[in-house]
Protein backbone atom coordinates (compact mmCIF):
# COMPACT_ATOMS: atom_id res chain seq x y z
CA UNK A 1 0.00 0.00 0.00
CA UNK A 2 1.40 3.39 -0.94
CA UNK A 3 1.88 6.35 1.38
CA UNK A 4 -1.01 8.17 -0.32
CA UNK A 5 -3.45 5.32 0.27
CA UNK A 6 -2.47 5.08 3.93
CA UNK A 7 -2.84 8.83 4.35
CA UNK A 8 -6.35 8.79 2.92
CA UNK A 9 -7.37 6.07 5.35
CA UNK A 10 -5.78 7.84 8.33
CA UNK A 11 -7.20 11.27 7.57
CA UNK A 12 -4.27 12.87 9.44
CA UNK A 13 -6.18 12.62 12.72
CA UNK A 14 -4.07 9.99 14.48
CA UNK A 15 -0.70 11.18 15.74
CA UNK A 16 0.82 7.70 16.04
CA UNK A 17 -0.39 6.72 12.58
CA UNK A 18 1.18 9.92 11.31
CA UNK A 19 4.44 8.86 12.94
CA UNK A 20 4.55 5.90 10.58
CA UNK A 21 2.83 7.26 7.47
CA UNK A 22 3.85 10.92 7.31
CA UNK A 23 7.58 10.27 7.69
CA UNK A 24 9.48 12.29 5.08
CA UNK A 25 12.35 9.76 5.07
CA UNK A 26 11.08 6.73 3.14
CA UNK A 27 14.06 4.59 4.18
CA UNK A 28 13.48 5.35 7.87
CA UNK A 29 9.78 4.55 7.54
CA UNK A 30 10.54 1.17 5.99
CA UNK A 31 13.06 0.39 8.73
CA UNK A 32 10.36 1.01 11.35
CA UNK A 33 7.76 -1.02 9.43
CA UNK A 34 10.08 -4.02 9.07
CA UNK A 35 10.71 -4.57 12.80
CA UNK A 36 8.55 -6.07 15.57
CA UNK A 37 9.25 -7.37 19.03
CA UNK A 38 8.64 -10.93 20.13
CA UNK A 39 7.53 -12.16 23.54
CA UNK A 40 8.40 -15.79 24.35
CA UNK A 41 7.20 -17.98 27.23
CA UNK A 42 8.94 -21.09 28.55
CA UNK A 43 7.71 -24.00 30.65
CA UNK A 44 8.48 -22.14 33.90
CA UNK A 45 6.34 -19.17 32.81
CA UNK A 46 9.48 -17.10 32.33
CA UNK A 47 9.07 -14.30 29.78
CA UNK A 48 11.73 -13.26 27.30
CA UNK A 49 11.56 -10.06 25.24
CA UNK A 50 13.54 -9.72 22.03
CA UNK A 51 13.43 -8.19 18.57
CA UNK A 52 13.03 -9.42 15.01
CA UNK A 53 11.98 -8.43 11.51
CA UNK A 54 9.91 -9.49 8.51
CA UNK A 55 11.72 -10.97 5.52
CA UNK A 56 10.64 -12.52 2.22
CA UNK A 57 13.15 -14.33 0.05
CA UNK A 58 12.75 -14.31 -3.71
CA UNK A 59 9.45 -16.03 -4.51
CA UNK A 60 9.24 -17.40 -0.97
CA UNK A 61 7.05 -17.13 2.07
CA UNK A 62 7.00 -14.23 4.49
CA UNK A 63 8.96 -15.12 7.62
CA UNK A 64 9.79 -13.47 10.91
CA UNK A 65 13.52 -13.62 11.67
CA UNK A 66 15.11 -13.40 15.11
CA UNK A 67 18.00 -14.96 17.04
CA UNK A 68 17.78 -18.64 17.83
CA UNK A 69 18.68 -18.11 21.49
CA UNK A 70 15.68 -15.76 21.89
CA UNK A 71 13.07 -18.45 21.25
CA UNK A 72 14.86 -21.77 21.71
CA UNK A 73 12.97 -23.92 24.20
CA UNK A 74 9.92 -21.67 24.25
CA UNK A 75 6.45 -23.13 24.72
CA UNK A 76 4.81 -20.25 22.86
CA UNK A 77 5.52 -16.77 21.53
CA UNK A 78 3.66 -13.61 20.56
CA UNK A 79 4.59 -11.24 17.74
CA UNK A 80 2.68 -7.94 18.01
CA UNK A 81 1.97 -6.46 14.59
CA UNK A 82 0.90 -2.85 14.00
CA UNK A 83 -2.34 -2.60 11.99
CA UNK A 84 -4.78 -0.03 10.69
CA UNK A 85 -8.30 -1.01 11.72
CA UNK A 86 -11.34 -0.61 9.47
CA UNK A 87 -12.27 2.60 11.34
CA UNK A 88 -8.82 4.11 10.63
CA UNK A 89 -7.66 3.67 14.23
CA UNK A 90 -4.30 2.18 15.04
CA UNK A 91 -4.23 -1.23 16.71
CA UNK A 92 -2.04 -4.17 17.56
CA UNK A 93 -2.75 -7.72 16.40
CA UNK A 94 -0.69 -10.43 18.08
CA UNK A 95 0.45 -13.42 16.07
CA UNK A 96 0.31 -16.33 18.52
CA UNK A 97 3.05 -18.86 17.73
CA UNK A 98 3.25 -22.34 19.17
CA UNK A 99 6.34 -24.03 20.55
CA UNK A 100 9.87 -23.71 19.27
CA UNK A 101 9.89 -27.35 18.14
CA UNK A 102 6.73 -26.88 16.06
CA UNK A 103 7.22 -23.49 14.46
CA UNK A 104 10.79 -22.23 14.42
CA UNK A 105 13.40 -23.06 11.81
CA UNK A 106 16.96 -22.66 13.10
CA UNK A 107 19.93 -22.05 10.84
CA UNK A 108 21.55 -25.41 9.93
CA UNK A 109 24.88 -24.18 11.30
CA UNK A 110 24.52 -24.13 15.12
CA UNK A 111 27.22 -21.44 15.27
CA UNK A 112 24.92 -19.01 13.42
CA UNK A 113 22.39 -17.64 15.91
CA UNK A 114 19.43 -17.19 13.56
CA UNK A 115 16.00 -18.75 13.13
CA UNK A 116 12.75 -17.98 11.32
CA UNK A 117 9.01 -18.60 11.64
CA UNK A 118 6.55 -18.68 8.73
CA UNK A 119 3.91 -15.94 9.05
CA UNK A 120 2.50 -15.55 5.50
CA UNK A 121 -0.86 -17.18 6.24
CA UNK A 122 -1.38 -15.24 9.43
CA UNK A 123 -0.64 -11.86 7.87
CA UNK A 124 -2.96 -12.69 4.95
CA UNK A 125 -5.66 -13.57 7.47
CA UNK A 126 -5.36 -10.12 9.03
CA UNK A 127 -6.08 -8.55 5.63
CA UNK A 128 -9.18 -10.72 5.26
CA UNK A 129 -10.41 -9.40 8.62
CA UNK A 130 -9.96 -5.78 7.41
CA UNK A 131 -6.83 -5.21 9.47
CA UNK A 132 -4.10 -3.69 7.33
CA UNK A 133 -0.69 -4.79 8.72
CA UNK A 134 1.83 -1.94 8.80
CA UNK A 135 4.65 -4.18 7.63
CA UNK A 136 7.54 -3.59 5.28
CA UNK A 137 9.04 -6.82 4.02
CA UNK A 138 12.80 -6.88 3.74
CA UNK A 139 14.06 -9.08 0.91
CA UNK A 140 17.17 -10.52 -0.66
CA UNK A 141 17.51 -7.23 -2.54
CA UNK A 142 17.80 -5.47 0.82
CA UNK A 143 20.92 -7.44 1.78
CA UNK A 144 24.27 -5.76 1.19
CA UNK A 145 26.10 -7.78 -1.48
CA UNK A 146 29.47 -9.53 -1.05
CA UNK A 147 31.43 -7.09 -3.20
CA UNK A 148 30.16 -4.11 -1.23
CA UNK A 149 30.81 -5.93 2.05
CA UNK A 150 34.48 -6.29 1.20
CA UNK A 151 34.74 -2.54 0.61
CA UNK A 152 33.21 -1.52 3.94
CA UNK A 153 35.59 0.24 6.32
CA UNK A 154 35.62 0.21 10.12
CA UNK A 155 33.72 3.52 10.37
CA UNK A 156 30.69 2.94 8.15
CA UNK A 157 27.48 4.43 9.56
CA UNK A 158 24.95 1.85 10.78
CA UNK A 159 21.48 1.98 12.32
CA UNK A 160 20.00 -0.65 14.64
CA UNK A 161 16.20 -0.79 15.00
CA UNK A 162 14.64 -2.86 17.76
CA UNK A 163 13.03 -3.16 21.18
CA UNK A 164 15.59 -3.01 24.01
CA UNK A 165 13.75 -3.54 27.27
CA UNK A 166 15.42 -0.66 29.09
CA UNK A 167 14.43 1.88 26.48
CA UNK A 168 11.20 3.84 26.96
CA UNK A 169 9.25 3.85 23.69
CA UNK A 170 6.51 6.22 22.62
CA UNK A 171 4.04 3.34 22.65
CA UNK A 172 3.59 -0.36 22.04
CA UNK A 173 4.58 -1.34 18.53
CA UNK A 174 7.00 1.57 18.11
CA UNK A 175 10.68 0.51 17.99
CA UNK A 176 13.69 2.60 18.93
CA UNK A 177 16.79 3.29 16.84
CA UNK A 178 20.44 3.63 17.76
CA UNK A 179 23.30 4.79 15.55
CA UNK A 180 26.88 3.56 15.44
CA UNK A 181 29.68 2.36 13.17
CA UNK A 182 30.81 -0.99 11.83
CA UNK A 183 33.66 -1.16 14.36
CA UNK A 184 35.91 -3.31 12.17
CA UNK A 185 36.17 -3.71 8.40
CA UNK A 186 33.21 -5.96 7.64
CA UNK A 187 35.23 -8.03 5.18
CA UNK A 188 37.73 -9.04 7.88
CA UNK A 189 36.58 -11.84 10.17
CA UNK A 190 38.68 -11.13 13.26
CA UNK A 191 36.23 -11.46 16.18
CA UNK A 192 34.54 -14.85 15.94
CA UNK A 193 33.55 -17.23 13.15
CA UNK A 194 30.55 -15.89 11.21
CA UNK A 195 30.23 -12.75 13.36
CA UNK A 196 31.34 -9.14 13.12
CA UNK A 197 31.93 -6.46 15.73
CA UNK A 198 29.72 -3.37 15.65
CA UNK A 199 30.10 -0.24 17.76
CA UNK A 200 26.54 0.63 18.74
CA UNK A 201 24.51 0.82 21.94
CA UNK A 202 22.36 -2.28 22.50
CA UNK A 203 20.66 -3.73 25.58
CA UNK A 204 18.70 -6.79 26.67
CA UNK A 205 15.91 -7.20 24.14
CA UNK A 206 18.03 -5.95 21.23
CA UNK A 207 18.90 -9.48 20.10
CA UNK A 208 17.32 -10.11 16.71
CA UNK A 209 17.37 -6.42 15.73
CA UNK A 210 18.35 -5.76 12.12
CA UNK A 211 21.54 -3.79 11.49
CA UNK A 212 21.13 -1.41 8.55
CA UNK A 213 23.92 0.23 6.60
CA UNK A 214 23.12 3.95 6.49
CA UNK A 215 23.72 4.96 2.87
CA UNK A 216 21.29 7.87 2.73
CA UNK A 217 24.01 10.51 2.44
CA UNK A 218 25.52 9.04 -0.73
CA UNK A 219 22.78 7.09 -2.51
CA UNK A 220 19.26 7.77 -3.76
CA UNK A 221 18.03 4.27 -2.90
CA UNK A 222 14.72 4.18 -0.99
CA UNK A 223 15.24 0.61 0.26
CA UNK A 224 16.93 -0.12 3.62
CA UNK A 225 20.31 -1.88 3.25
CA UNK A 226 20.37 -4.90 5.56
CA UNK A 227 23.86 -5.58 6.88
CA UNK A 228 23.35 -8.02 9.74
CA UNK A 229 21.46 -9.08 12.86
CA UNK A 230 22.36 -8.21 16.47
CA UNK A 231 23.13 -11.45 18.30
CA UNK A 232 25.10 -10.55 21.42
CA UNK A 233 25.95 -7.54 23.55
CA UNK A 234 29.56 -7.19 24.65
CA UNK A 235 28.46 -5.87 28.05
CA UNK A 236 30.17 -7.45 31.03
CA UNK A 237 28.88 -8.03 34.58
CA UNK A 238 31.23 -5.90 36.66
CA UNK A 239 31.61 -5.96 40.45
CA UNK A 240 31.94 -2.55 42.10
CA UNK A 241 33.32 -2.65 45.65
CA UNK A 242 32.56 -0.15 48.38
CA UNK A 243 35.17 -0.24 51.13
CA UNK A 244 33.62 -0.51 54.62
CA UNK A 245 35.73 -1.12 57.71
CA UNK A 246 38.26 -3.94 57.67
CA UNK A 247 36.59 -5.95 54.92
CA UNK A 248 37.10 -4.19 51.57
CA UNK A 249 34.56 -6.50 49.92
CA UNK A 250 31.92 -6.23 52.63
CA UNK A 251 29.56 -4.73 50.07
CA UNK A 252 29.73 -5.60 46.41
CA UNK A 253 27.35 -4.29 43.78
CA UNK A 254 27.12 -6.03 40.41
CA UNK A 255 26.28 -3.79 37.49
CA UNK A 256 25.87 -4.41 33.78
CA UNK A 257 28.60 -2.39 32.08
CA UNK A 258 27.74 -1.86 28.42
CA UNK A 259 30.76 -0.79 26.42
CA UNK A 260 28.64 0.03 23.38
CA UNK A 261 29.92 -2.99 21.45
CA UNK A 262 27.96 -5.92 20.06
CA UNK A 263 28.32 -8.89 17.76
CA UNK A 264 26.22 -9.22 14.63
CA UNK A 265 25.89 -12.10 12.22
CA UNK A 266 25.82 -11.34 8.49
CA UNK A 267 22.45 -10.86 6.81
CA UNK A 268 23.54 -13.17 3.99
CA UNK A 269 22.95 -16.13 6.33
CA UNK A 270 19.20 -15.45 6.52
CA UNK A 271 18.56 -17.11 3.17
CA UNK A 272 20.37 -20.26 4.32
CA UNK A 273 17.59 -21.10 6.81
CA UNK A 274 15.64 -24.15 5.48
CA UNK A 275 11.85 -23.81 5.60
CA UNK A 276 10.78 -27.41 5.00
CA UNK A 277 7.94 -27.86 7.50
CA UNK A 278 4.37 -26.63 7.75
CA UNK A 279 3.77 -23.69 10.09
CA UNK A 280 1.74 -24.20 13.25
CA UNK A 281 0.29 -20.93 14.47
CA UNK A 282 -2.63 -20.57 16.87
CA UNK A 283 -4.19 -17.40 15.48
CA UNK A 284 -4.43 -13.73 16.34
CA UNK A 285 -5.69 -11.70 19.26
CA UNK A 286 -6.72 -8.05 19.15
CA UNK A 287 -5.70 -5.11 21.31
CA UNK A 288 -6.87 -1.57 20.57
CA UNK A 289 -4.58 1.31 21.40
CA UNK A 290 -5.99 4.52 22.81
CA UNK A 291 -4.27 7.42 21.13
CA UNK A 292 -4.95 10.99 22.19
Amino acid sequence: MSNNVIRMRCGYHNEVVALFTECRDDVARKMVYSVAHIISFDSDSQVNFSSGFFFRADGGDLVFVTCNHCVKGSNSSEIPVRVLNSDDSLGIERLQVRSYAECWYPHPDPEIDLCACLVSAQVDELEKKNFHPLIHELSSESIVGPDELMRLSCIEDIIVVGYPRQTISVGEGVPTTTRGVTGTPWGINSIAPRYRLIDVKVNHGSSGSPVFLDTRHYTMSTEPRLLGVVCKSMSQPTVIYEVKGENPAEKADVIDLNYGLALATGAEHIQEIPLDRSPHVLGTGSITLTVK
